[in-house]
């Protein structure tokens, strides 16, 4: 039970409190926001979020383990948002993102006591977010507001951990652990504009509808980015509906990567002060990949549906976490 309340939170875009969150990474596409192009060929995504726009969105985020295909573990929970555009001004936009009450999906097996408690916390919460003139997030305006709530939820999921069956120094060092990768303000701010983030992901971009365009990036894990690929191209256009479909994947180079997955996995379990080191090569074959598809507006930016999965493990054990926010 403990288990599912800890992915509950995670389901929750609360992750940073796991040791292992599976990484996300949405800001791939920076480097190719410029201006429309005259060529025909080009697809280009605006950025015309305007005053007074107000969006609705349903957040739904699951998570799974799998083994051989079979799936030992879900869990899913879902909220609704509210967007507004409240200001415009030559700096930027200023959103206000009202957040709505998470609940669990029907059959989840996680703890509506808990989900209550989360509600309590952050239900009806308003973040006040600026946006610059290119549709690039820049921070969240309301800081010390929302810090009050982000402290309440660090004491109750520190509760949860207390309540694990390990000893007391063993939890402690997993809190600590999990504080230094996951509790600045910085990762936590990340992980809850992550649904907005990915709303602007291709805001102001142009798009060849012929060609796959690819980056070299990096994927963050446990601390430590791992070098990867990703590609995006045109999947579908539909100019009588005014609809664009962009499909994005990323991978990382696993003979890179896992020489510094181990590395981080290694200072880790120093950190936690495991007796017993693992040997160099126990990550062989593990993997991180990703993928989405973005449903968007051509005439004004604003996405219709999004849907994001990212699988991380090795061999035939993986987790897998799916982000879809559709417009209600």
């Amino acid at each position: 039970m403990r288990n599912d309340l800890v992915h509950l939170l995670a389901s929750l875009l609360l992750a940073f409190v796991l040791v292992l969150a599976l990484p996300v990474g949405v800001l791939g596409y920076q480097a190719q926001r410029n201006r429309a192009s005259e060529q025909s060929a080009e697809v280009y995504v605006p950025f015309k979020w305007n005053q007074g726009d107000v969006r609705r969105y349903r957040v739904t985020n699951a998570t799974s383990s799998e083994k051989d295909n079979t799936i030992t573990r879900k869990s899913e929970a879902y909220s609704d948002i509210e967007i507004e555009v409240v200001e415009k001004n030559q700096g930027g936009t200023i959103v206000t993102w009202k957040m709505g009450k998470a609940s669990l999906a029907k059959g989840d097996s996680g703890s509506d006591q808990i989900t209550e408690k989360i509600n309590d916390i952050f239900g009806g919460l308003k973040l006040r977010i600026e946006i610059d003139n290119d549709g690039v997030y820049r921070g969240i305006n309301n800081w010390p507001e929302v810090a009050v709530a982000v402290k309440k939820l660090m004491t109750l999921t520190k509760e949860l951990v207390d309540d694990i069956d390990m000893p007391k120094q063993q939890k402690q060092a997993v809190w600590d652990a999990a504080m230094k990768r996951h509790g600045t303000r910085q990762a936590i701010e990340a992980r809850i504009t992550e649904p907005l983030q990915l709303l602007l992901q291709n805001t102001n971009c142009n798009f060849n509808q012929h060609a796959v365009a690819k980056n070299e990036t990096t994927v963050p894990y446990l601390g430590r980015p791992l070098p990867a690929t990703e590609q995006y191209s045109v999947a579908n256009l539909d100019l009588d509906k005014q609809l664009v479909t962009i499909a994005w994947s990323r991978s990382i180079d696993k003979e890179k990567s896992q020489t510094i997955a181990e590395q981080a996995v290694i200072e880790m379990a120093k950190e936690l002060n495991k007796p017993t080191l693992p040997e160099a090569g126990f990550l062989k074959g593990f993997s991180i990949t990703s993928n989405a598809n973005y449903e968007i507006d051509l005439a004004t930016g604003w996405p219709r549906k999004i849907v994001f999965v990212n699988k991380a493990g090795q061999g035939s054990a993986l987790n897998v976490r799916k982000i879809t926010i559709e417009r209600r």
